[in-house]
């Protein structure tokens, strides 16, 4: 596979990542703000939008001041939830602040545990944050991407 095939590949996977992450997030703030749910066999239920980005917000916990991945606790070397690129744009994002940082994602994967009535607005803020960083991933890629083609 030559160099335009693989940026293609890790677009596909990255845009497929973006928009699971948008989906779930929508869940979730739909729940929060009581908006109707449509029945859809495209949306995820709720339980699996909660349960998927807890398991996001607990492996970002784990991983975020950890500058060396063999460093990472051994199940999230072997199945990361999120791109490396993921979790350093995100690091670079929160290098200021990033014991707050780590607190807040603790609090969120709680939270998400809890049920939509625990999450806050700095909940659902995360939660963009998070979505927006694997977008832009997405989009760097295709940027690339549309250079080469």
């Amino acid at each position: 596979m030559g160099d335009l095939g693989l940026l293609s590949h890790q677009y596909k996977e990255l845009a497929d990542l973006a928009r699971q992450l948008r989906q779930w997030a929508v869940q979730v703030r739909r729940s929060y703000h009581n908006l109707p749910i449509p029945e859809t066999d495209e949306e995820p239920d709720l339980t699996t939008a909660m349960a998927e980005l807890t398991q996001v917000a607990r492996f970002l916990r784990e991983v975020i001041e950890l500058e060396d991945e063999g460093a990472w606790p051994e199940c999230w070397v072997a199945n990361p939830a999120l791109p490396i690129a993921v979790v350093e744009r995100l690091r670079g994002m929160h290098a200021y602040d990033r014991p707050l940082y780590v607190k807040q994602l603790a609090r969120l994967g709680e939270h998400l545990e809890q049920g939509r009535q625990a999450l806050t607005h700095t909940d659902l803020s995360l939660l963009d944050d998070i979505v927006l960083a694997a977008g832009a991933d997405a989009n760097a890629v295709f940027r690339r991407l549309m250079r080469w083609a």
